[in-house]
């Protein structure tokens, strides 16, 4: 306990040979009608032992602290890098030519051999009695899912751009009626997301 109570000290103010002078003036002192005193009164081979342990050098405990930090830091760049590093049940890259396939969500344009198109026979929005007699045009693009039946997911409908609130109610309106073909992976037909720009225009 009294070497732990040194190290302590030592820490805090780092001046062994004026602590060790210090527990020698209070060792041959003698008086014991003080508690401090009566601490550092003590056998000679103990209070031996404490200067002893005071003049290994201070650095020593720092050099072990260094290395603890040091095998620490180790130990959390190797764990960080394994949790980086690809497990050996993860997918592995898609072989080029290899048809893509999508675990869960819909397949972009880009990830099919033939993308969605409108299918003819199918239903058009309907252009805006309002709008037409007010002479106005305008655009909404929308986004929407079709699926290998050639039908628009309503659900799945979204404005990502509209010139005007009754056309976007034109475009959702007739999308139930719409037919599409199809987007085909390795001759497959598969769910697509598909962004589908639909105009109004008046002609003269």
């Amino acid at each position: 306990m009294e070497l732990d109570c040194d190290h302590r000290v030592l820490r805090a103010h780092p001046d062994a040979r004026r602590y060790g002078s210090l527990l020698l003036a209070v060792a041959q002192r003698g008086d014991r009608s003080d508690l401090l005193a009566a601490a550092l009164t003590e056998s000679k081979s103990l209070l031996a032992r404490r200067i002893a342990a005071m003049r290994r050098p201070v650095v020593s405990f720092r050099l072990t602290q260094t290395a603890l930090l040091a095998t620490s830091a180790i130990l959390a760049t190797i764990v960080a890098c394994e949790m980086q590093a690809p497990s050996p049940t993860q997918p592995k890259v898609a072989i080029r030519g290899a048809a893509p396939t999508v675990a869960n969500g819909p397949y972009f344009e880009f990830q099919v051999e033939k993308p969605v198109k409108p299918a003819s026979g199918g239903a058009f929005p309907r252009y805006p009695d309002e709008l037409r007699k007010a002479g106005v045009g305008g655009e909404v693009l929308a986004q929407f899912i079709v699926g290998p039946d050639g039908r628009a997911d309503v659900e799945s409908f979204k404005v990502l751009k509209s010139t005007h609130e009754l056309f976007t109610k034109s475009v959702r309106a007739a999308l139930p009626q719409m037919r599409f073909e199809p987007a085909l992976v390795g001759g497959r037909a598969v769910h697509q997301l598909v962004q589908q720009p639909f105009t109004f225009s008046l002609t003269k």
